[in-house]
């Protein structure tokens, strides 16, 4: 299809076709697949520059997501302002650390390195918020924006974990954007070979992508801080978002909470960090969590949290293998979080811990409960053949200082087998249990646990399979009315 008007001439032609069809074509040229595949941004840019009509559209296109380099924000200043404001949904700060070579990629990250580093996300972000903070006072926009950081360097992928190079450009906002496909290599200096990956990778090397154990901070002696002393207020960000396409660990106690602090209307936390590659970063990590369950406790503004703890066979299989868990964490995290909507919880705590004033031979305090929470979800290594009926009593018991709670879902997954527990309550009030065992042997509920589900009204399902499937859900689900 050709995408330009080939001539003045042909403009009184595109005017007289109906608003519906013109309307067709802008769709049409905004879902390109040529488009998604990584031009977006300078295609719609070409096409907004056709006349006033076309500008009114694609802008809208070109302004909803927008990625920025820390070099980008000069231009981001200049370029949007006014009614462009309202135009955007999702920006997403993507921060690109210095570039290393083969000297340096085994190394962990030298000390003037990690100032650096320090010094240039401090800029960035406070540069940002200063351009953001005056939106308050001239946005016309009803819904308000999420902020997402990252940080990585285009050294990561070049060396020990080329897997980066497959999801680099990947984003949160579009399902029609696809990482590139990685190619096998031959490359045993990088831990790389044709038949697949080396994985006794040195520590050293592993930090030299997920930064110092403290993770990336705010250094007050960058200029802008100095001069601002303070980091600005932005009013028009309600979603904070960090996913775990890098490896690049963010201090919770000195970046991220300074940021949420600065954000009086965040309402959704979504934190994505990838487990210590050590046990000393492993224990660095759980004190980062409690501050962030903490700070949220305190300051009554979240109320979605989801955070999910990643790790992988490269990163962490030394510490994924041996860690115990931190039972703390888990307690810290239900005191915290008594007045939030939804808590979706992966990794970083067991259920057990979350629910422990509930469990057999305890007695709950009267003051916890969750009288706003909807959705709940939790891992727990206990869900098995073993300890399941401990877990799902004591979530029973904390379900009933939760009066407004439509979902609640237990779940643990690990190689070859899996265990979910789902109560879900429908629109109409319709109450029902799943228990899917998937692999391995199956699960088989302690008769008391059964007695209790049944004698409620509540439905029971129970399935063993290798696939489970939409269609089957719905077709072994039945209902009775409470």
């Amino acid at each position: 299809m050709a995408r330009k008007l080939q001539s003045h001439a042909a403009a009184p032609l595109w005017s007289r076709l109906p608003h519906e069809l013109r309307y067709m074509v802008f769709e049409y040229l905004s879902s390109d697949e040529s488009i998604n595949a990584g031009e977006t941004s300078q295609r719609l840019s070409d096409y907004a520059a056709i006349c006033k009509e076309w500008q009114k559209f694609f802008e809208k296109e070109t302004f909803r997501h927008l990625r920025l380099h820390q070099d980008d924000l000069e231009n981001f200043e200049r370029i949007v302002h006014s009614d462009r404001r309202d135009l955007v949904n999702h920006l997403w700060l993507r921060l690109e650390l210095r570039n290393y070579d083969c000297n340096q990629c085994n190394e962990r990250e030298s000390d003037a390195e990690d100032r650096e580093h320090n010094l240039l996300l401090t800029s960035a972000i406070w540069k940002l918020f200063r351009i953001m903070s005056p939106w308050t006072s001239c946005t016309k926009r009803e819904a308000l924006l999420t902020l997402e950081l990252s940080a990585h360097s285009p050294s990561d992928s070049e060396h020990h974990f080329k897997e980066l190079e497959a999801r680099i450009d990947d984003t949160a906002y579009s399902s029609g954007i696809r990482g590139r496909k990685l190619q096998p290599r031959d490359d045993p200096q990088h831990h790389w070979v044709s038949a697949g990956r080396i994985l006794n990778i040195p520590e050293s090397t592993k930090e030299r992508v997920t930064g110092s154990i403290q993770g990336l901070r705010f250094d007050r002696r960058a200029s802008c801080a100095r001069v601002l002393q303070s980091l600005p207020e932005v009013h028009v960000v309600d979603v904070l978002m960090i996913r775990r396409q890098f490896y690049r660990a963010f201090s919770v106690k000195d970046c991220l909470i300074p940021v949420i602090k600065a954000l009086p209307q965040v309402r959704q936390i979504k934190y994505e960090p990838w487990r210590g590659v050590s046990t000393a970063h492993r224990e660095k990590r759980d004190e980062q969590y409690k501050a962030l369950f903490e700070f949220i406790g305190r300051s009554n503004r979240c109320q979605y949290l989801f955070l999910f703890e990643d790790f992988s066979d490269i990163l962490n299989y030394s510490v994924h293998t041996t860690a115990s868990r931190n039972s703390e964490l888990g307690k810290v995290l239900a005191r915290s979080t008594r007045d939030l909507k939804s808590i979706n919880v992966a990794f970083a705590v067991d259920a057990i811990d979350f629910f422990d004033e509930f469990s057999a031979g305890q007695k709950a305090t009267q003051d916890l409960r969750w009288r706003n929470l909807r959705t709940i979800a939790l891992t727990s290594k206990l869900l098995n053949e073993r300890s399941f009926g401990m877990v799902i009593h004591a979530a029973g018991r904390a379900a009933l200082r939760m009066p407004k709670l439509q979902f609640m879902e237990l779940w643990h997954v690990e190689r070859g087998k899996a265990c979910v527990f789902r109560y879900v309550i429908s629109g109409e009030g319709y109450a029902t249990v799943r228990v899917v065992r998937i692999f391995g042997p199956g699960l088989r509920l302690s008769t008391s646990i059964h007695g209790d589900i049944c004698r409620s009204g509540i439905t029971l399902w129970m399935v063993e399979a290798s696939i489970i499937t939409a269609t089957s859900f719905t077709t072994y689900a039945w209902h009775f009315n409470l």
